[in-house]
């Protein structure tokens, strides 16, 4: 029975204990923040009260000597020691008056909180409370937990990735590009769109695995072009595109020229390239591959480039594909000293098949010379182009120019003349150009002078000169209203923005030039 009361008083005393050692803890951080709150949180000793220690009835009442303080200690004692109040005297009187002051109302608690009504005024507590607490940062904190329960901002999300089929895209492309093993197409691309500020984030990556591009198609197996994949990433502006190449490989065709192989090595220029469409309203995006100078004694091979192109209108016309050696405005040259020759080779497909074929073909007198960091080359030619197939066309053409380059310094000046005629009319268009281009390193300069004449065989004609005039896309009549499109290309000339000009291009294949002599 003894061991059961024991129990009981050791559990009452334990929850007695902590509650006033609790209250003593919170009186504490008050006193602390609101000094001038010492005082009343500070019970004065009641003499009639019998305390288990020696205590100074005379001593001013703070939160270290006041009744709370000893109440306190006399509580942590009996829940050490339950049998106090039957083994010693001044416990048990100490527990006698305690009890009764719980009863009557008078125990300390019940003083604190007198003292602190009689002692604090309400609009002090209320001063010293807004000073305490940051209610501010308690409505910042309250706004953001509001916050995180309303959408604030959209985020979508989109992901494509596609394996291409060798066969199919073969067979679609007429033989012009063969997907290699694990060659897969991937975007990925996230918008997201803030509430609050109205901000619109985009981000896209792309990247396309290991590929061929054989430029004569399934015609014949010329030349092949090894890619080891393309990445392109864009942020709303500018497409980033850098193209990896590896390699090219001559077929059976181009068996003779397997000696050349090794040099086949990109050169300065050699990259990404993405221009307005020559007739009417579009964009071309394409890969040129500029293999340099090469020389062999007397014989030198100026100017050769390896191209592959999309030709993109912006009317009812089909896209289609191109691929081709050399260009018509930078052709290959061959020279013996002093005779030399020059041309360039396009093919043109859709999907349905091959469309047109392009060749020039120029006769005269050409050099070219490559020595350290100086190269240029030169010729006068005559010579003819021929376009069969859709729009087919003729012209006899004139060359003579030539261009120049050290370390950074570089130049060229040209005047092509052409006479053409297109298939289904009865005219012939003349067509003279002079062109004139120097740069210091990353700024350009160029200046370009067209005139032109066209001669019916009714014997009208027609001429007109000007300072690279636009001319007027095909199927737009002129009339009194007639505006020309804006041809607008999002790419950076090195003139205005070397660095993002650099973008365009992989630099980690510019290789130094070798010339055999």
């Amino acid at each position: 029975m003894q061991s059961d009361f024991v129990t009981i008083a050791h559990s009452i005393f334990e929850s007695l204990s902590k509650f006033y050692e609790d209250l003593d803890k919170a009186r504490a951080r008050l006193a602390h923040k609101l000094p001038e709150a010492e005082e009343a949180v500070s019970v004065p000793l009641d003499s009639s009260r019998k305390y288990v220690t020696e205590v100074d009835f005379n001593a001013k009442p703070t939160t270290l000597n006041d009744q709370l303080f000893y109440d306190k200690g006399a509580l942590a004692d009996l829940q050490t020691d339950s049998s106090l109040p039957t083994n010693d005297p001044a416990y048990y009187q100490f527990l006698d008056e305690f009890l009764r002051d719980w009863a009557s109302g008078t125990d300390t608690p019940h003083r604190i909180l007198k003292q602190i009504q009689q002692t604090l005024s309400l609009e002090s507590a209320r001063a010293r409370l807004l000073s305490i607490v940051d209610f501010s940062r308690l409505r910042d904190e309250l706004d953001h937990a509001i916050k995180q329960l309303i959408p604030h901002s959209s985020e979508l999300k989109y992901a494509f990735d596609f394996a291409l089929d060798t066969e199919a895209v073969q067979k679609a492309s007429v033989g012009f590009c063969i997907p290699q093993a694990g060659c897969k197409l991937t975007i990925t691309s996230k918008t997201k769109i803030d509430f609050e500020t109205g901000k619109t984030e985009f981000h896209s990556v792309g990247d396309l695995g290991p590929f061929d591009i054989k430029l004569l198609g399934a015609i014949a197996d010329a030349i092949t072009l090894k890619f080891d994949g393309v990445h392109f990433e864009s942020v709303g502006g500018p497409v980033r595109c850098d193209v990896h190449f590896r390699s090219v490989v001559m077929g059976p065709m181009f068996k003779f020229l397997e000696q050349l192989q090794k040099f086949l090595s990109p050169k300065k220029g050699s990259g990404f390239y993405l221009v307005p469409l020559a007739e009417g309203v579009g964009i071309e995006a394409g890969y040129g591959l500029n293999l340099g100078t090469i020389s062999f004694g007397n014989v030198s091979f100026a100017n050769v480039s390896l191209n592959a192109a999309a030709r993109l209108p912006f009317d009812a016309r089909q896209a289609t594909f191109t691929a081709g050696l050399s260009r018509r405005d930078a052709p290959f040259t061959i020279s013996i000293a002093p005779y030399g020759g020059a041309g360039f080779f396009l093919i043109e497909a859709s999907a349905q098949g091959v469309t047109s074929f392009e060749a020039s073909f120029e006769y005269g007198g050409a050099a070219a010379f490559s020595y350290g960091p100086l190269s240029g080359q030169g010729r006068v030619m005559v010579g003819v182009y021929i376009r069969i197939g859709k729009q087919g066309k003729i012209a006899a053409t004139f060359f003579a120019g030539g261009a120049a380059s050290l370390w950074i310094f570089s130049f060229s000046a040209s005047l092509y003349i052409t006479a053409e005629s297109n298939s289904g009319e009865s005219a012939i268009v003349g067509t003279a150009t002079f062109t004139f281009s120097f740069s210091i390193g990353f700024i350009d300069y160029d200046f370009s002078v067209k005139a032109q004449q066209r001669l019916e065989w009714g014997g009208k004609k027609d001429e007109h000169a000007s300072l690279s005039q636009p001319q007027r896309p095909p199927g737009f009549e002129p009339n009194d209203a007639t505006q020309f499109a804006t041809l607008r290309a999002d790419t950076w000339c090195q003139s205005e923005h070397w660095g993002r000009h650099l973008e365009h291009f992989d630099m980690t294949l510019a290789q130094d030039e070798e010339v055999f002599v």
